[in-house]
C-alpha cells in the first residue's frame, strides 16, 4: 500500500502545476480543488476495494499468492522482451 500511496501522491502534486497559460489565481484554486476531489475519492476507492477483498484473500490465501506469482513472472517476462 505505501508505494500506491506514493504514486498517488506524486500525480496529485504533478498534476496540480499542469495550469492552462494565462489563468488567474481563480482557475488555479479551482483545478488543485478538482484535482484533491478525485485524488481523495481515488484513495477512498482504492481502501473500499481493499477492504472488500480482505476476507477473499484470507480464505483464499495460497491461491492468491500462486495467481499473483504468477502474473508478476508474466509481467517481468514480457518487460525482458
Amino acid at each position: 500500500m505505501g508505494v500506491n500511496h506514493a504514486c498517488n501522491t506524486m500525480i496529485t502534486i504533478f498534476t496540480a502545476y499542469v495550469i492552462p497559460a494565462g489563468a488567474g489565481l481563480g482557475d488555479m484554486f479551482a483545478h488543485c480543488g478538482v484535482i484533491l476531489a478525485l485524488s481523495a475519492a481515488s484513495w477512498f476507492l482504492w481502501g473500499a476495494t481493499g477492504g472488500a477483498m480482505r476476507r477473499f484473500i484470507a480464505e483464499h490465501y495460497r491461491l492468491f499468492n500462486i495467481v499473483m506469482g504468477l502474473a508478476l513472472v508474466w509481467c517481468a517476462v514480457r518487460v525482458a522482451l
